[in-house]
């Protein structure tokens, strides 16, 4: 999709299915006082197939609108039936800082670091494609579907599920 490799594998939760999307990219990260990016798949996106009612989704903070506190203390906020999720489904978005990047003429590199907000969407990145052999995704021992997703990519959420 424009030009970059996308994976989903799907696996039993719970009682439904969890599909999980990485795409290749660069990530860059404040590590001992200064920014360090690393190229690899990453995590971009879970989705949660439709299989379960909005009642077995009523004690888990995925499953309603709210903010709240993940167990290793990440802000998120959750919202359910909005124009952004659509009737029946929920949209999950955690906080996190942003690192805008741009390199300069001379071929360094300026790394920019931003609010504490939810999404942390930027605008468009370049990046190198996978080298050959890892077009098929990450290893992790479950069983894989590769997908190579061609198109306009969406804004993905951190997590989506389908509540109905």
């Amino acid at each position: 999709m424009n030009g970059r490799f996308w994976y989903t594998a799907c696996e039993p939760y719970s009682q439904t299915t969890r599909c999980t999307t990485q795409i290749w990219a660069t990530q860059v990260e404040f590590v001992g006082g200064r920014f360090v990016g690393s190229t690899g798949w990453k995590f971009n996106n879970l989705t949660y197939l439709p299989g379960m009612t909005r009642a077995q989704w009523s004690q888990n903070p995925l499953g309603q609108t709210g903010t709240w506190l993940s167990d290793e203390g990440r802000r998120w906020r959750t919202e359910c039936d909005t124009a952004v999720t659509g009737n029946g489904a929920c949209r999950s978005y955690i906080f996190g800082s942003l690192v805008q990047s741009s390199q300069q003429a001379d071929g360094t590199w300026t790394h920019r670091m931003g609010q504490d907000r939810p999404g942390g969407r930027g605008g468009p990145v370049r990046h190198r494609r996978p080298p050959a052999g890892l077009e098929r995704g990450p290893s992790s021992g479950r069983r894989h579907h590769a997908v190579r997703r061609r198109g306009v990519a969406p804004n993905h959420p951190v997590a989506q599920l389908d509540r109905r």
